[in-house]
């Protein structure tokens, strides 16, 4: 107890001297009107650490120092009376007056008969020499730093050095609670009266009639101090409220704010600006090439500005206690992170997963919980960084021309970057879904008839016409008569001599002023009507996505048996527990008899219509749930819809040019074949096409060459062919042209040629480096070349210029043979069968009635006529 009372009063010492040494210091420092140094400012600051230092550790403990402070009380009482004791015998050795003596003696047998008393001091015994038996009051008193109040614009330079060690921020409480001292001194203050109730609601009625110049002059007389000018209204509501509260609690509500207001400046804000350049420059590290993360071994100094690691202790600290408000600095960094990343998302939305990446590194290296934005086109759950759909539907022509489609992964790349832009775009079924889920699954119908228009007004009539002209017609039907004669020489195969032939007599008509002949741009057109087609497969698979997550909450539906929710309100029951605990309510004019009935019935399960709030409620869910079946059903297969709406118009095109001719009407002449049933046999120099244009493609991937196209996949040809062939009904024409048969023979042939090629060079040159005297003899064995022409004029070819040119036969070949797959896979899509056809005929006015027809025979003829031999002008 001896020991626990000399540690009380030491550090109760302790404060007393440091407050004492504070207050003398800055007295001294404002007298002599000296320099303060920075070191003296953060030994103040130390000092007052101290202080609330000791004052903390007492609190915590003040239930031990309390049960010892009777005994603390009787032992200073008994030395006291030791030293009494001595005094008086001093006093009586030195024979002093007799009332001195007497007086010590008495003071003496007092505390002796306190002290004897018990053992233990009572508290009534204590409080005679203790103002009170807890150590609150004397330790308040002795750890009071209110002076600080007259020196706090040095609260910045105390606070700087805490941020920098994991250890001195633990100060940074103490230092905060000696400076909220100052609060119950100004709170105290007298020199500031309180404002009187009539002056108060003088303000008040000014204010609330809108008399702004009665408020002004009441404020006025309230303040003291006259005004100049007339107050407007919300500066007289602001007078009533500054008025309507004393100014005391102002003067500590300003404080108060300048207390959080540094702590903010000095400390939050920085942290936050230092966390987030830390966690951008590493995730920017990875994502871009030019940048590096930063060593962990840098040591940059504090006096440059720039940490070398973001003072992350400072997010472990207690929420820091004010005079009215507590701060917690990591809730701060949260709310300021969260607020960047939402503003530079906002503002470069297809930069949300770089942000997002951001907040997964702020969480995962400084525990920091940030709250996800929440935008419709950039948050995690919608997963968008593409075009809106309705931004799509506006111009479907321009992106149909614009971008590829790829039928395997489901997306739309762009072929080349806009003028100025950094990156390309893209499509994906996520950024469709996105969509969907912003503007709803109506979206889908709108979709569809967007497509139809695009290929039936701008599409349609360039196959159309290009098809009609004289001198394609010439073209198609020689290669197709010729095919028929010698069909079985050939084994059914279409040749691929021919068809290469084909596109050189295509070529003869002259070119477009990009460089293509009227065959590449007619490959365009087709590409265009498959890239529309797979953007409905893509809207509509988006569709059934979001229809799937919409509809998993609901019961296994099976053969169309919905559930009505509407029926079973409006018919619903109330038996047991739930009838017993809500009985039907008395109807007016109901007797007791008959109100018995209707509870009996109630409890027996008697049908009972629910209110119609929940009926008309039921029947919105029966809608919705409607839709949602609808479009995850078969009936919106809408590729299936568009063949048998083109199929019937060209049906009925090829029907009556047919009959024209067949009649001999105008100068049409007869035919044994429609021009639009000799597109089979265009097939074969397209593929030819489509290959040379692909494969030049995915040469400039390899270059960086700016304003030209790059793309590994144009699925839109194969998609688009697949689509023409199936409106036309030519499938089994152009199956029975084995014509991805042919090509994989033909290069069998080239490779075997070139393999044998290969040997005779090898041999050659071992000829040649045994005996050089033949190697003008070997020189003549090199005249080969490709595709099993042999001719003296054209260059001999090395073994490395051989092995170039397998490399790029092999290419070619794996093109033609991706090609094959993805015409294959796409002429599933518009596989019909019985079932689909009276699906689609159900369905398919729906579409008609919003979207114009193919045009008819004349409007062909017009449209081949202004095309000439380059029909598919671009």
């Amino acid at each position: 107890m001896q020991e626990r009372g000399r540690l009380v009063k030491q550090a109760v010492h302790i404060a007393q001297r440091a407050r004492l040494l504070a207050t003398h210091f800055l007295a001294l420092q404002f007298v002599n009107h000296g320099k303060l140094l920075k070191s003296c400012v953060l030994a103040l600051g130390s000092l007052a650490e101290s202080q609330k230092l000791i004052e903390t550790t007492l609190k915590q403990y003040e239930h031990v120092i309390a049960v010892a402070l009777p005994f603390l009380v009787k032992s200073s009482l008994a030395r006291t009376a030791k030293h009494i004791g001595d005094a008086t015998n001093r006093l009586s050795r030195a024979r002093r007056g007799d009332a001195m003596a007497t007086l010590v003696e008495v003071c003496r047998q007092l505390i002796l008969t306190i002290t004897d008393a018990s053992d233990v001091l009572s508290a009534d015994r204590c409080t005679l020499f203790s103002p009170s038996p807890s150590t609150s009051a004397w330790c308040a008193e002795a750890t009071d730093c209110s002076f600080l109040y007259f020196v706090r614009d040095l609260l910045p330079l105390m606070i700087e050095p805490l941020a920098l060690s994991p250890v001195r921020c633990q100060r940074l409480p103490h230092l905060i609670a000696a400076f909220t001292d100052a609060a119950a001194m100004l709170a105290s203050t007298v020199h500031l009266p309180a404002i009187s109730t009539r002056t108060a609601e003088a303000v008040a009625d000014a204010a609330a009639d809108g008399d702004a110049a009665a408020a002004a002059a009441a404020a006025a007389g309230a303040g003291g101090a006259s005004q100049q000018r007339v107050m407007t209204r919300k500066e007289a509501e602001a007078a009533e409220a500054a008025l309507a509260r004393d100014p005391r609690e102002n003067l500590v509500s300003a404080f108060d704010s300048f207390l959080r207001r540094t702590v903010l400046e000095q400390l939050v804000q920085p942290l936050c600006r230092e966390i987030e350049a830390d966690v951008r420059v590493q995730v920017h590290s990875v994502l871009l090439k030019h940048m590096s993360a930063p060593s962990p071994k840098d040591s940059k100094a504090r006096s440059t500005g720039v940490l070398p690691r973001p003072a992350a202790w400072l997010l472990d600290l207690a929420p820091l206690r004010f005079v009215q408000a507590e701060v917690s600095i990591k809730a701060e960094v949260e709310a300021y992170l969260e607020s960047s990343f939402f503003d530079q998302t906002a503002i470069a939305l297809h930069d949300w997963r770089t942000y997002g990446e951001m907040a997964a590194l702020a969480c995962t290296k400084f525990g920091l919980s940030i709250a996800d934005h929440k935008l419709p086109m950039g948050s995690a759950e919608t997963v968008t960084s593409g075009l809106d759909v309705l931004q799509i539907m506006r111009s479907i022509h321009i992106f149909c021309r614009r971008f590829t489609y790829n039928l395997h992964e489901q997306a739309f790349i762009e072929r080349r970057a806009e003028a100025g832009a950094k990156h390309l775009n893209a499509v994906t079924v996520d950024s469709i879904r996105g969509s969907v889920m912003q503007h709803g699954t109506g979206m889908l119908n709108t979709t569809v008839n967007f497509a139809f228009q695009f290929l039936s007004r701008r599409c349609f009539p360039k196959i159309i016409a290009f098809l009609s002209d004289e001198h394609v017609n010439a073209i198609l039907s020689k290669r197709r008569r010729a095919f028929q004669r010698d069909s079985k020489s050939l084994d059914g195969r279409f040749p691929y001599e021919s068809a290469k032939e084909m596109q050189s007599e295509f070529g003869k008509f002259g070119v477009t002023r990009d460089g293509q002949t009227c065959l590449d741009a007619f490959r365009r057109v087709v590409t265009e009507v498959g890239n529309a087609l797979g953007y409905v497969r893509m809207v509509r698979t988006a569709g059934m996505r979001q229809s799937a997550t919409a509809v998993q909450f609901l019961p296994t539906v099976r053969d169309g048996d919905i559930i009505s929710f509407e029926e079973h309100t409006t018919t619903g029951t109330l038996t047991g527990a739930v009838a017993a605990s809500a009985p039907p309510e008395p109807v007016e004019g109901q007797t007791a008899e008959e109100a018995e009935e209707a509870a009996a019935a109630a409890r027996q399960g008697t049908p009972k219509p629910l209110a119609p709030e929940t009926v008309e409620a039921a029947k919105t869910l029966d809608d919705v749930i409607k839709n949602l079946m609808e479009s995850f059903g078969d009936e919106s297969n809408f590729l299936v819809r568009l063949v048998e709406m083109f199929r019937e118009s060209t049906s009925n095109l090829i029907a009556s040019d047919k009959a024209a001719a067949a009649s001999g009407a105008g100068k049409a002449r007869r035919r044994a074949k429609h021009p639009l049933e000799l597109f089979a046999t265009l097939c074969p120099p397209l593929c030819i096409s489509y290959v040379t244009a692909l494969k030049l493609a995915r040469g400039q991937l390899e270059r960086v060459s700016k304003g030209k196209e790059a793309y590994f996949a144009d699925d839109g040809f194969a998609v688009g062919m697949a689509f023409i062939l199936a409106v036309l009904r030519q499938e089994r024409a152009f199956d029975s042209m084995h014509w991805f048969q042919s090509t994989k023979e033909h290069f069998s042939r080239v490779q075997t040629q070139i393999a044998k090629d290969k040997v005779r060079a090898e041999e050659a040159e071992e000829k040649a480096r045994r005996n050089p005297r033949a190697k003008a003899a070997a020189a003549s064995e090199h005249d080969f070349v490709l595709d099993q022409h042999i001719s003296d004029d054209k260059p001999r070819l090395t073994r490395a210029e051989l092995e170039a040119s397998s490399k790029r036969q092999e290419m070619t070949e794996h093109a033609f043979e991706g090609l094959s797959f993805t015409v294959f896979a796409a002429r599933v899509f518009f596989r019909v069968d019985d079932e689909d056809l009276e699906r689609a005929k159900r369905a398919s006015e729906r579409i008609k009635a919003a979207a114009p027809r193919v045009p008819n025979a004349s409007g062909g003829a017009a449209a081949a006529s202004a095309a000439g031999a380059a029909a598919p002008e671009e």
